[in-house]
């Protein structure tokens, strides 16, 4: 295994760690910045992944200007999720994870290796089923 894929499988999962926080802080009574910190991670995370979405279609043949547009409309509507209650801004989050992961289509080949398929997919996958646990544990009364 390439070093580059080494780093690659590494920088992901380090991504995705802070978004363990979101169900203790949903549980636990915490403070605010700690909570707008980590929702804030999850937008920016979101906003990362459009990005590499909108490179990965800027030079489709034939074009595809929707999917640059998606790309940037996710980051856009990520957004307002700063502000949001905790349990709000961690469904919106999550719902805009499954549109990103509808879009991103990790399952289709799309030139990529398998192995860089299969981590975009889990490591989404990851992000939407803690943002579900957490808004519902947030939603219960939690921190």
């Amino acid at each position: 295994m390439s070093q580059s894929i080494k780093i690659a499988r590494l920088t992901g999962w380090i991504g995705l760690a802070p978004l363990l926080g979101l169900p203790i802080i949903a549980l636990v009574p915490s403070p605010d910045w700690l909570a707008t910190l980590l929702v804030s991670w999850a937008a920016i995370l979101l906003a990362f992944w459009a990005g590499h979405l909108w490179m990965r279609h800027l030079d489709d043949e034939p074009p595809r200007p929707w999917l640059l547009i998606a790309a940037l409309a996710l980051a856009l509507v990520a957004w307002p999720a700063t502000v949001l209650p905790l349990h709000w801004a961690m469904f919106w989050l999550a719902a805009l994870y499954a549109i990103y992961l509808f879009i991103d289509e990790p399952w289709r080949a799309q030139g990529r290796t398998g192995w860089h398929r299969r981590l975009r997919l889990v490591l989404t996958l990851g992000a939407i089923v803690l943002l579900v646990v957490s808004g519902l544990l947030g939603s219960t009364g939690g921190g």
